[in-house]
């Protein structure tokens, strides 16, 4: 790296927990891991050298697992164990926008969960395929939360999931 520090940069995962009458009982923020194929993919799409991919959707995972620069889409299913108990029939799309400030964001169409069961999560990812348990496409993102949430069937998950780009002049 030429001498440099590696400068922190990725995805900052929000979350935000509400009961049934919009009351938030819980908020959280967690910074990720971008595996390198995902790595592999921001780098390459901009340039024509990797095929630009239109869609990403969130997901959660119930496992005890601590995703790695290795991490990839199969791995959804068995090593993070996807969570899939939720009311919506796929994962939720990350609605992005961008701030024309160097931010892509879903914060004005966060993804939500709602709960059908009660369940132990320990993160959250960012893939191209919504199919819940799907093993295919590109897992662009994964958070482990820094503290397990216990979540009750019926409340939702609220997920704001933005990555921000910055100038380097060291």
């Amino acid at each position: 790296m030429n001498g440099r520090e590696k400068i922190p940069v990725g995805f900052r995962y929000s979350a935000e927990l509400t009961d049934h009458d919009g009351k938030v009982v819980d908020a959280w923020a967690d910074d990720n891991l971008i595996p390198l194929l995902g790595i592999h993919q921001l780098i390459k799409a901009p340039f024509g050298d990797a095929e630009p991919i239109g869609a990403f959707y969130l997901g959660l995972f119930r496992n005890n697992a601590l995703p790695t620069d290795a991490t990839k889409a199969a791995d959804i299913p068995a090593v993070l164990g996807e969570f899939t108990q939720y009311s919506e029939e796929t994962r939720p799309l990350w609605d992005r926008a961008y701030d024309n400030a160097g931010t892509y964001s879903n914060e004005a169409a966060r993804a939500e969960f709602n709960f059908t069961v009660d369940q132990t999560i320990y993160g959250a990812f960012m893939a191209s395929s919504a199919e819940k348990g799907s093993v295919t496409g590109l897992l662009l993102s994964a958070v482990r939360f820094t503290t397990p949430r216990l979540i009750y069937a019926g409340l939702t998950l609220k997920i704001t999931a933005s990555i921000t780009y910055v100038s380097n002049d060291l």
